[in-house]
């Protein structure tokens, strides 16, 4: 069984399923033959922040404080949660968020109070809102602006304009997006600075630049851009500072070294207006607050500069001035605050650093000092203040042209799949491919789109969709002497449930769940309690199932613990069984069309 870690399967011996069972349950149950994880993004190289990437995922994770999820809510997030799909290309900054969709649109999110957003307001968002359209390439800063490039080249700016950040020649705040230059290939953003490449391959940098991270040889703030290098490829904009790499894959850097993150060896206290080279060979780089990341030509990742909470996840916290390997196989790196994060050629993504809002998305709070992986499939990353975001391949098993996370079929048997068994269940939806005797079955129980506590049974295998599991089943199943798999479903207050289905059709249905009729046979149920002869916190419950006097093949289910009342032991049932927490027991039973029984008690 692949799925829903920590469930419990159990399988039905000797008991005719069919008179255990009837045909009228009438729950939703959402059966699809179980499938995996079937596409992996590969990377040749590094990612261009302006490169877009089609039908993909955006994820997030960390404070949520300001909204700057978009997920509709304030609540920070320890791990992942989907926001949209058809995303290409994703920025954070400080407490706000953005992101292009495949069809050019730019959307916000988060913190707004200054119109960093660019919706014309100074109100924040919990939820995406549209911005503009035609939008190519975006970055967000950690001083409340944010700029973006069209896809006819030109480049817009919106948000605090305290130093001139925003290069309309004003420090003058924008609501709503100025536009600031033409030819526009790529653009980033710092705490209250901004650079861009132009198509010609110069770069450009406007803003704060008290500690020379325009680095134009001058500490003077621009409120235009000035143009500082040529032969650039990349650039990231960090706390002061900033880091470019030239298209010979030389890495330069300029602006505050007061820990090292320039790289170069030394540490500064005053400015360095004048770029200095770092390193060789360099295709992707990024500028943390006070701490700088590159990958390398042959995949490895370096860093430099402050290290206090682990953030150049070399295992130490130890602050470095000249860069240090972390990993290899990198492809692209993202750095923010205090944390960093990076994806690996085979699509997995790693994160390191401050963790207090969740913001390394590993489930925990806990501070990283080397690379934890967070998740898979993932082609982009962006890092905030205290937040991540990342995109994640869109799956598509069944290429129906529906992603899996909104199909409600998303693994129909696709043909075209390998099938190595020849069990009509492809090898990505087969708990055993190798064996043709057996399939994976898995859904969901619901009623009126709320999960229920069910008792689930395929083909002699059964398992409980409660607690943890609420409304979820996940079992391997062998087939039927036929090739079919018999499905039946049990819930307290349902008429039961019963359908046959051949895993190499659509097996995807919907049916709404509806009360037991009124009129449904009662069973008689009588039972006993004593102390438990093994566990003094254990209470024994035993009795008898009947109708009309006659022992009656039934699903007992009392705190937990079950039992059916079949075969040799037809008509009765003998557990020990935990009191809850009020020191209560709750039995239940269920019979093929008989009302399912239900009684809460203290012994």
């Amino acid at each position: 069984m692949k799925g829903f870690e920590g469930a419990e399967a159990r399988e039905v011996k000797g008991i005719c399923q069919d008179k255990l069972f009837g045909e009228g349950f009438q729950m939703i149950i959402n059966k699809i033959i179980r499938y995996a994880i079937v596409l992996i993004v590969v990377f040749a190289g590094a990612v261009s922040l302006a490169e877009a990437q089609e039908g993909y995922y955006l994820m997030a994770m960390g404070d949520n404080g300001s909204g700057q999820l978009g997920d509709g809510t304030t609540t920070e997030r320890l791990t992942s949660v989907q926001i949209t799909t058809d995303v290409s290309q994703v920025a954070a900054g400080f407490r706000l968020s953005l992101f292009v969709k495949t069809d050019g649109t730019l959307w916000a999110m988060g913190r707004n109070n200054f119109g960093q957003l660019g919706d014309g307001t100074t109100t924040g968002r919990s939820t995406p809102v549209q911005v503009a359209t035609d939008v190519s390439q975006v970055a967000a800063g950690g001083s409340l602006h944010s700029l973006f490039v069209k896809t006819d080249g030109t480049l817009w700016a919106m948000g605090w304009n305290f130093a001139g950040q925003l290069g309309d020649g004003t420090t003058t705040d924008r609501h709503t997006p100025v536009q600031v230059a033409t030819d526009v290939s790529q653009v980033a953003a710092g705490f209250g600075h901004s650079l861009f490449v132009k198509t010609d391959g110069t770069l450009w940098a406007m803003g704060d630049n008290p500690l020379g991270g325009l680095g134009d040889g001058t500490t003077t703030d621009r409120s235009t851009p000035v143009q500082v290098a040529t032969d650039v490829s990349q650039v990231a904009a960090g706390g002061g500072h900033s880091l470019f790499v030239k298209t010979d894959g030389t890495l330069w850097a300029m602006g505050n070294n007061g820990s090292g993150q320039l790289g170069d060896g030394t540490i500064t206290v005053g400015p360095t207006p004048v770029p200095v080279q770092v390193a060789t060979d360099v295709s992707q780089v990024a500028a943390g607050d006070v701490h700088s990341l590159f990958v390398k030509t042959d995949g490895t990742l370096w860093a430099m500069g402050d290290n206090g909470t682990g953030n150049l996840g070399d295992g130490t916290t130890t602050e470095r001035h000249t860069p240090v390997q972390v990993a290899t196989d990198a492809s692209q790196v993202a750095a923010g605050s205090l944390h960093s994060l990076f994806v690996k050629t085979d699509g997995t993504l790693w994160a390191m650093g401050h963790n207090d809002h969740g913001q390394l998305g590993d489930g925990t709070t806990t501070e990283r000092h080397t690379p934890v992986q967070v998740a898979t499939d993932v082609s982009q990353v962006a890092v905030g203040d205290r937040h991540s975001l990342f995109l994640q391949a869109v799956q598509d098993f069944d290429t129906d042209g529906l992603p899996d996370g909104d199909d409600n079929c998303p693994c129909t048997y696709n043909p075209e799949q390998e099938d190595s068994d020849g069990d009509g269940c492809g090898d990505a939806c087969d708990g055993r491919p190798d064996d043709p005797n057996w399939v994976s079955v898995y859904g969901t129980i619901r009623h009126n789109s709320t999960s229920v506590c069910a008792m689930v049974l395929a083909n002699g295998q059964y398992m409980f969709t409660c607690g943890d599991n609420l409304g979820l089943y996940d079992l391997d199943v062998p087939l039927g002497g036929n090739g079919e798999i018999t499905l039946y479903g049990f819930c307290s207050g349902q008429a039961p449930f019963k359908i046959v289905l051949n895993p190499a059709q659509a097996l995807c249905y919907d049916i709404p769940m509806v009360s037991a009729a009124a009129d449904s046979a009662e069973m008689t149920v009588s039972f006993q309690t004593e102390a438990g002869t093994d566990n003094p916190n254990y209470i024994r419950i035993w009795g008898t199932v009947t109708y009309n006097g006659q022992d009656l093949c039934a699903m007992v289910l009392a705190n937990g613990q079950n039992m059916f009342s079949c075969g040799d032991v037809l008509g009765t049932f003998d557990l020990e069984v935990p009191l809850d927490g009020n020191g209560k027991i709750t039995l239940y039973v269920f019979c093929s069309g008989k009302a399912p029984y239900k009684s809460v008690f203290t012994p």
